[in-house]
């Protein structure tokens, strides 16, 4: 891919966040038409969902030079790209970007990178034909789209996808060794700088680990959002839906993805939170007590010292946790999430809970819609997980017989 392409990130005065174009090889200005399909076409979606959209066209306008091609010119003539061409874009899209061994992109990102750019193309075809209503410009314009859409992965049966989601729960190994790291934040070799984000990187993990949030939701979190308990009310945490929220600098917001919801959350994981906020966050050099100021904030010296953690510090700290505990290798946020379900359908059985009020909780804790496919998948898992209890139970009452 072409090094001179860059997608950068900004911030409106009304905290709106977006992203640009830019070929470094020509002008300091974005690309004209990538720009303005952004705006027209893209505005209103999240933040991070435009730039995945970006990443496609980035990638489009990439293999365009790669082939010394004009997209604007092309389309602009009526020489629309045959079915030679299309193959080689489809297979330049779905190669992972430096990859040796041409390793191909997952199956989601395949879907949406062919879709974007055939949307881009009929986008731009319209902009750039003076005709471009006419039956016969249509017809052509049709035919091309649908000869890259074709290349889309087929959906298939989604029962094995279903499957790996219901399976994805935490070893042993790893539940012992999060447990260990939670209990125990600091190595014996610590640096007392580094100790406030030791115990900072072990109270988000335990968070994560606790309530299956999100990392975006996670280090959308500010102090309002943490309640200690009171009145026999247990310790709450709070996610809101903050899309551009006008006091978060990050030029890639973490923002939650679900519904807003109240979480009630542990004695120990209460006082864990008010540890770090008492002992080691208030020493962060300029560091803000507003409470609209985010809960989890940067320790190191620097421009960004004291204020909300990025997703792409946390992913590097956790990274670093995984190189000192082997079981964790495989280890995501994500995964946490998913084992968060397994351990609920374990809970809602001890308290005897109706399929329905198992189901009803789980969609407010996850933050999904009312009847959401994703609860249906979890208590599916514990259904199966029951009925394999019941086939040995009936297994071995027939060989005690025999």
């Amino acid at each position: 891919m072409s090094t001179t392409l860059t997608v950068r990130d900004f911030i409106a005065k009304n905290g709106e966040h977006y992203s640009q174009l830019y070929d470094l090889s020509c002008y300091a200005f974005p690309l004209f038409y990538p720009t303005a399909y952004t705006t027209i076409m893209l505005r209103g979606m999240s933040h991070a969902s435009q730039k995945e959209h970006l990443y496609a066209i980035k990638k489009l306008h990439a293999w365009a030079a790669s082939v010394d091609i004009d997209i604007e010119k092309r389309l602009a003539s009526k020489d629309f790209f045959r079915p030679a061409e299309i193959s080689n874009m489809v297979t330049y899209l779905i190669v992972k970007q430096r990859s040796r061994l041409n390793e191909t992109i997952c199956k989601s990102k395949k879907t949406t990178y062919i879709t974007v750019s055939a949307n881009y193309l009929g986008w731009l075809a319209e902009r750039v034909l003076t005709d471009c209503n006419a039956p016969a410009t249509l017809k052509s314009i049709k035919r091309m789209l649908d000869a890259i859409l074709a290349y889309k992965p087929k959906k298939g049966s989604s029962s094995r996808e279903d499957q790996r989601i219901r399976d994805s729960a935490l070893s042993d190994a790893v539940r012992l060794t999060l447990q260990f790291i939670f209990d125990n934040p600091f190595r014996t070799e610590e640096i007392p700088t580094r100790m406030g984000i030791e115990y900072r990187n072990s109270v988000a993990l335990e968070t994560l680990y606790e309530t299956g949030m999100r990392i975006g939701e996670l280090l959308a979190l500010t102090l309002d959002d943490f309640q200690t308990s009171s009145g026999g009310s247990p310790a709450t945490l709070r996610i809101v839906r903050n899309h551009d929220d006008p006091f978060d600098d990050r030029l890639s917001q973490p923002v939650a993805k679900t519904l807003g919801r109240i979480i009630g959350i542990s004695p120990r994981l209460e006082e864990r939170i008010a540890t770090y906020l008492k002992d080691w966050r208030s020493e962060v050099g300029r560091v803000g007590f507003r409470g609209s100021d985010f809960l989890f904030v940067t320790h190191l010296n620097g421009k960004r010292q004291g204020r909300g953690l990025t997703a792409k510090a946390f992913y590097s700290c956790l990274a670093n946790i995984k190189k000192r505990h082997v079981a964790l290798e495989d280890l995501h946020p994500h995964l946490l999430r998913h084992d968060w379900n397994y351990r609920f359908s374990l809970k809602a059985k001890k308290r005897k809970l109706t399929e329905l009020q198992a189901q009803r909780e789980r969609e407010y804790s996850m933050g999904w819609v009312y009847g959401s496919s994703s609860a249906d998948l979890y208590n599916e898992r514990h259904i199966q997980e029951e009925c394999y209890k019941t086939s040995m139970i009936d297994l071995n009452l027939t060989s005690r017989r025999n």
